[in-house]
């Protein structure tokens, strides 16, 4: 798992000693850096890193898509493809929402933030080419948040073989929690 560490400087890879409830800090894979919705995807032996970095240092992580490759995964030498980075450079874009493999290809969702409204939607983009020269994707579908009733936003989705996992928000009525005493 790479959870968020931005606020560290981080990219942190943690491994699963009892899922889901206790895991350790494995390896530390960038350091000195801010970057959020990390993920990593192994492809003819090589593995890739793609990530949110602003390159402005205004701490707006949903406009650039970095992507980096190392021959092994547990490593702190990642190299930017020679293409350079970002390999995206679009606020409607950019941002990672998971990434999954299907029937021999590979797909990444981007979440897609409208003004005042974070994760309103995510789009689903076949990755056309990933390798150390360059990266294309192209995009294949929008996902709107109406797959559930009474859902405003959606912006993940991921899976395996064997299970996939989506979010969602709601609006709900707050409901009084503390009552005061006249």
């Amino acid at each position: 798992m790479i959870p968020e560490s931005n606020e560290n400087k981080d990219v942190r890879l943690y491994k699963c000693l009892d899922f889901p409830y206790r895991w350790v800090l494995d390896s530390v894979l960038l350091t000195d850096i801010s970057a959020a919705d990390t993920m990593v995807i192994k492809k003819n032996n090589v593995w890739y890193m793609l990530t949110n970095i602003c390159s402005a240092g205004i701490n707006d992580h949903k406009s650039e898509l970095h992507i980096f490759y190392a021959n092994e995964l547990k490593t702190n030498f990642w190299q930017p493809l020679a293409t350079g980075n970002p390999v995206i450079f679009n606020s409607l874009k950019a941002r990672n929402g998971g990434i999954f493999n299907h029937k021999g290809k590979i797909y990444r969702v981007n979440q897609v933030h409208k003004q005042s409204h974070y994760g309103k939607c995510f789009n689903i983009n076949e990755v056309v080419m990933l390798s150390e020269s360059g990266y294309l994707e192209k995009e294949l579908c929008t996902i709107n948040p109406k797959f559930k009733d009474d859902i405003i936003s959606t912006h993940h989705f991921s899976a395996n073989e064997t299970i996939a996992s989506i979010d969602f928000a709601k609006t709900e009525r707050r409901r009084k929690v503390f009552k005061t005493k006249n």
